[in-house]
């Protein structure tokens, strides 16, 4: 039996604490779900929300790039992305692709490390993965997209990640799904979310464990995104991805209904008095594709309700909200950890140490995308196989082509370190801009931590050898020692 009650007072004892927040969403469809996600950054700069992951039901491949660079310039861009295979609606977006393309000197506008979405882990088994990590009955899940990634989680059976199927799963980890979805209180009428992906949307408002509470689309229509928030309120930056976004959606200027950004802010805040809920009762798609609410007291769903006198105060809080600037701590991390703490992930502030930054370089005669091509190339003594991992589109394709070699150089166990260490003073006496980065890491020690298991580059789950983060203290000093050496002379 269902109890809206015995749901809320979980939610309200975790207000001292951030939410835990999955964001099921098939961005590239419409521009409320970019909102949204500046709306869960902002909440999570406030200590409210933590964004656990990202799992994408738009089957496009620029959709997790554009994720990974809009959570990179939030500095948070080490927060996982998972990505639907087989998918529906794989159509362009016309927002999507250009910013992850963008470039300025050279550079590209926004940093982001996932160059296409088939670089990404599938949306199923990062679901699984996050969710076993939690603790019991924390997550609560926004799906503000189709249902496909949350119908086929709970279709799915044990892994390597957790002994328990897709439904056990969901109903030990998660408390609440807050989804955009359907169509209550106006005329009744099919709604994209739904009939996009109509079976999953039958089985997941069968099937799903957990209380859910649904923001049908009158909700957001009664709430419009205002122009003059994108032209005036994110400004404070030459380029801000949100804005850029908006931009190319539609014709600029337009107001565009907050359909997602109300599911985001129930999640978080559900205790706030923004929303009024209905009964409980269950939610079914009938042969029209239309969902009907059937009240009932032991019921799963309930769905928001929003009163003429609350519409401008939820309006206002998403306004501000979505157009909150990145946390200043979180911009100026490099400055406090350089001071005080270790750097213990090449991400967010500091990706530009990573080996995947895709700076320029030269080594042994040859051109390289990033420092990862030019590691990967030197494997090898075959230059056609050299050449072919310098020609890879991204240093995650490079790596793969080099891992699915079958010989590599002999000497390679010896060779490797100073291989590296050449291509690390390469790269940072080439860019002028990163060599200012990393001396501006001060005397911070730089490791290398991952969760993919490299122990001797560097540091897994407390252990490694982190010769990677002590190659770049040592070409710190080096370049540290000519800048002293340079102010010198000039005295």
């Amino acid at each position: 039996m269902f109890s809206f009650a015995t749901v809320l007072l979980p939610v309200l004892a975790f207000c001292a604490t951030p939410v835990p927040i999955i964001f099921d969403t098939d961005i590239g469809n419409d521009i409320d779900d970019a909102l949204a996600l500046g709306v869960i950054h902002a909440l999570q700069s406030r200590g409210e929300c933590k964004l656990l992951a990202v799992t994408i039901t738009k089957d496009n491949p620029w959709s997790a790039p554009f994720v990974d660079l809009v959570d990179t310039f939030y500095g948070r861009g080490d927060i996982p992305i998972g990505v639907v295979h087989n998918g529906k609606t794989p159509n362009d977006s016309r927002y999507l692709m250009k910013p992850a393309k963008a470039m300025d000197d050279g550079r590209p506008r926004y940093p982001h490390d996932l160059q296409s979405g088939k670089d990404a882990p599938e949306a199923v088994a990062l679901l699984r993965k996050t969710l076993a990590s939690q603790p019991d009955g924390s997550v609560v899940i926004v799906q503000v997209g189709l249902s496909t990634n949350l119908a086929r989680l709970l279709a799915s059976r044990a892994d390597e990640n957790s002994s328990l199927t897709g439904i056990e799963l969901i109903t030990s980890k998660c408390r609440l799904l807050s989804m955009m979805g359907g169509c209550f209180l106006n005329t009744p009428r099919r709604e994209y979310n739904i009939f996009s992906d109509l079976d999953a949307s039958r089985e997941l408002l069968r099937d799903w464990p957990t209380p859910i509470v649904l923001s049908g689309a009158e909700i957001g229509e009664a709430i419009l995104y205002p122009a003059t928030s994108i032209e005036k309120d994110f400004s404070y930056v030459a380029h801000h991805p949100l804005a850029e976004a908006y931009k190319l959606y539609m014709k600029f200027p337009y107001d565009r209904p907050c359909w997602d950004l109300t599911s985001v802010l129930y999640a978080v805040r559900p205790d706030r008095g923004y929303f009024d809920l209905s009964p409980s009762g269950n939610v079914r798609v009938d042969e029209k594709e239309v969902t009907q609410f059937t009240p009932a007291s032991n019921g799963k769903c309930r769905y928001l309700i929003l009163t003429p006198e609350r519409r401008v105060r939820v309006r206002e809080a998403l306004v501000e909200l979505a157009s909150q600037p990145p946390d200043h701590a979180e911009r100026q991390v490099a400055t406090t950890r350089s001071l005080h703490k270790k750097i213990d992930s090449f991400q967010g502030e500091y990706r530009f140490l990573s080996n995947f930054w895709p700076a320029g370089i030269e080594f042994e005669g040859r051109s390289y995308h990033s420092a990862e091509h030019a590691y990967q190339a030197a494997k090898f003594t075959d230059e056609v196989m050299r050449q072919r991992v310098a020609d890879a589109p991204t240093p995650a394709a490079a790596k793969s082509i080099a891992h699915s070699a079958t010989t590599q150089r002999a000497d390679w166990d010896n060779a490797k370190f100073e291989v590296m260490e050449a291509i690390l003073r390469e790269k940072f006496t080439r860019h002028a801009d990163l060599r200012q980065k990393l001396l501006d890491t001060g005397d911070a020690e730089l490791i290398e931590g991952n969760t993919w298991g490299d122990r001797v580059w560097g540091v897994c789950d407390g252990e490694g050898e982190n010769h990677l983060g002590k190659l770049l203290m040592k070409i710190r000093e080096e370049l540290r020692d000519q800048s002293d050496h340079a102010a010198q002379n000039v005295r």
